[in-house]
């Protein structure tokens, strides 16, 4: 990581830390601590996909443990969903038998609930993973789903590492 991703990660850790120090607080009152629960699991949601593109499965793992205690503690259904989804993330990186399965799994279940935020990133992993597996179709098929994701949601951002995938994908081909 550097440049921009280290100023974004500074940024998400300072509002982490003033957060925290409220949170510590006595008598902050129930919708303050709520809040400072919702910052850290944001904090952590961008630690991990920061994570993700770094390739760094250990901080992956270390940032979603946290993630699954506080979602788990609160009753945090959407936090429980990314939770899903990252562990069949660090699945697809290792590359695990069925973690593209699961991770689709886990995407079916996230999008049933009217979310999307990301999807090009966790589609770009998958597809990422069966290329690595051989099943060259497969990645083919994920990463022109990836392409129809950007169109439906804008997350344009992602596009430069789909088109990257995608020459991975025929340079496989040939």
């Amino acid at each position: 990581l550097g440049g921009p991703a280290i100023a974004v990660a500074v940024a998400v850790m300072l509002v982490f830390v003033v957060e925290m120090r409220q949170f510590q607080e006595p008598g902050i009152g129930t919708q303050r601590a709520a809040l400072s629960i919702l910052a850290v699991c944001y904090a952590g949601l961008h630690d991990v996909v920061m994570s993700i593109w770094a390739g760094d499965i250990d901080r992956i793992r270390s940032t979603n443990d946290e993630m699954r205690a506080l979602a788990n503690d609160y009753d945090m259904a959407l936090w429980k969903l990314y939770v899903n989804i990252h562990d069949a993330i660090v699945g697809c990186m290792a590359d695990e038998p069925g973690a593209p399965d699961e991770l689709e799994s886990s995407l079916f279940e996230y999008k049933a609930q009217g979310c999307w935020l990301w999807i090009t990133l966790y589609l770009a992993e998958k597809a990422k993973a069966l290329l690595r597996s051989g099943d060259i179709e497969a990645a083919e098929a994920t990463i022109s789903r990836s392409f129809s994701e950007v169109t439906a949601t804008g997350e344009s951002w992602a596009e430069p590492e789909l088109h990257r995938i995608r020459g991975e994908i025929f340079l496989a081909q040939n």
